[in-house]
């Protein structure tokens, strides 16, 4: 509720919680089923007298108790009551406060319907991963939309050693559509002493300003003079600051550069692919089992080794913010609990 009414007082009504024993609340907010979970790891003496639980991975991919269960009369199945849609789950029981699995984990889509992450391994597909988190919500689809969107309207300009000293239009920024850097490339190299950058039409917030030399390096910010202090040139992407409408910046060499490239970061998360970071695929197969390291080069991972229906987690060597996702039959990352409707197939066995 408090995030629901951020920055202002909770109307009296909602104050009050409604804390009755014993009493399930989830049919309230949002669909339910009653799932019958096939044990298919456990032989029925090992799972005799146990009590078996509906957990989901939390940020440390440790399973968190959601609910008990009950085993079918036969000993094959086990039953969860009042269990939510658009959400993946596992299912087991504890054993010295270690969670053994009976199945793979599965997400129920808006229509009850049960889909197994039960990894093909021997059909390996190419992955494309943008994203450790994904944009879940529809209010914060819309919110960091509003980030990366108000870098249109953003005009580049620049005095050249041939200017006298009067600033020519290198670029205007109209069809962002990607929360990651955006990238001006000057059509035509030269060596410049000042730029400035300006928002033309929007008021927008912008993380991190870097410029580009002639053989692809990063010009180093102590080359550099800025007209006023802020966090543009920090080396902090998670760091940001307003860029008013009609509002400029003013970026001056103390020796003249050439320059091949602008590099503008809007306002982000931090959960896009960053150059330079060091990321590690991993897939569940009763246990999660590592795909390999990478350090980022560009935008987007590659990795032509993923076993089809896997059910992945992508890992940072910064940043909390991870969360299990599956991929499509073209490779193409998916997050399966935002109300995806994936092909079902049987229980695997």
């Amino acid at each position: 509720m408090k995030y629901v009414f951020d920055n202002e007082s909770i109307p009296k009504i909602y104050r009050n919680s409604f804390n009755k024993k014993n009493c399930d609340v989830t049919s309230t907010y949002i669909k339910i089923v009653c799932p019958s979970i096939e044990i298919v790891f456990s032989s029925l003496t090992e799972t005799k007298m146990k009590k078996f639980e509906i957990a989901s991975f939390d940020r440390e991919k440790e399973c968190k108790f959601i609910d008990w269960g009950m085993i079918s009369p036969n000993k094959e199945k086990v039953k969860f009551n009042n269990i939510g849609v658009d959400h993946t789950y596992i299912a087991g029981y504890r054993e010295h406060g270690k969670f053994i699995p009976i199945n793979y984990p599965f997400f129920i889509d808006r229509k009850a319907q049960v889909h197994f992450f039960k990894p093909d391994t021997n059909n390996l597909i190419r992955s494309k991963i943008s994203r450790k988190y994904p944009l879940h919500t529809d209010t914060w689809r819309v919110q960091r939309k509003k980030w990366y969107k108000g870098l249109n309207g953003i005009v580049v300009e620049a005095i050249s050693s041939n200017d006298f000293n009067i600033f020519q239009k290198l670029f205007e920024i109209n069809n962002t559509h990607t929360i990651n850097p955006y990238e001006i490339k000057l059509e035509e190299i030269k060596t410049h002493s000042t730029f400035k950058i300006f928002a033309k039409t929007n008021t927008c917030q912008v993380a991190e300003i870097s410029f580009i030399g002639e053989k692809g390096n990063v010009i180093e910010k102590s080359n550099l003079k800025f007209s006023a202090k802020g966090k543009f040139f920090d080396g902090n992407t998670l760091t940001y600051d307003g860029l008013i409408k009609g509002e400029s910046i003013v970026i001056s060499f103390k020796k003249p550069k050439a320059v091949s490239k602008i590099i503008l970061q809007s306002r982000n998360d931090g959960n896009n692919i960053e150059k330079g970071s060091i990321y590690e695929l991993f897939y569940w197969n009763k246990k999660w089992l590592s795909l390999g390291k990478k350090r980022a080069k560009d935008t987007v991972l590659i990795y032509e080794n993923v076993p089809k229906n896997s059910y992945l987690w992508l890992e940072c060597n910064k940043g909390i913010e991870e969360v299990p996702f599956s991929i499509d039959n073209q490779g193409n990352q998916i997050w399966p609990f935002i109300g995806l409707s994936l092909t079902v197939i049987a229980n695997p066995s």
